[in-house]
């Protein structure tokens, strides 16, 4: 496989360079003291937007230069978990990826955020997998509905 490193590498510099930050001076200092409590939880939830915003944009920036150091590294393109090639279309989707889709697609299922890995809080069996497995979590919702 042959990626196009050159055209990553600009792409990731184009969006560092391009990408304006949010100004911490304007944003988060534009908070009103008065008004009545609407208004105020208003201005709270505005707050918390844009430190979220500015949380997942040093994320995503920081994302960006990991992917110039694997570039500078020779090393982009190749999955963190198991060495292989990420694919071009994968990275073309997803310029920041670190893993292969295989890889990816493992480690969510290891984390449970995945519907087919998901399990119930309440009856502690795996929510589906398949009829089976879903028909015994009914049962079970019943049992406990009767009681």
């Amino acid at each position: 496989m042959t990626i196009n490193v050159e055209h990553f590498k600009k792409m990731f510099l184009e969006m560092k360079n391009g990408n304006v930050a949010l100004d911490s001076n304007d944003e988060m200092g534009s908070t009103r003291l008065g008004g009545d409590d609407a208004d105020l939880a208003n201005a709270e939830r505005d707050r918390a937007m844009v430190l979220k915003l500015k949380q997942r944009e040093a994320f995503f920036f920081r994302k960006i230069d990991e992917a110039l150091t694997k570039i500078e590294n020779g090393e982009f393109g190749q999955c963190e978990d198991c060495g292989g090639d990420i694919g071009e279309k994968r990275l073309l989707a997803r310029p920041t990826a670190s893993m292969c889709i295989n890889c990816k697609e493992e480690h969510e299922r290891n984390e449970g955020h995945l519907l087919y890995a998901k399990r119930s809080k309440t009856i502690g069996t795996e929510l589906i997998t398949n009829g089976e497995t879903l028909e015994k979590a009914f049962k079970e919702v019943q049992k406990y509905a009767a009681v």
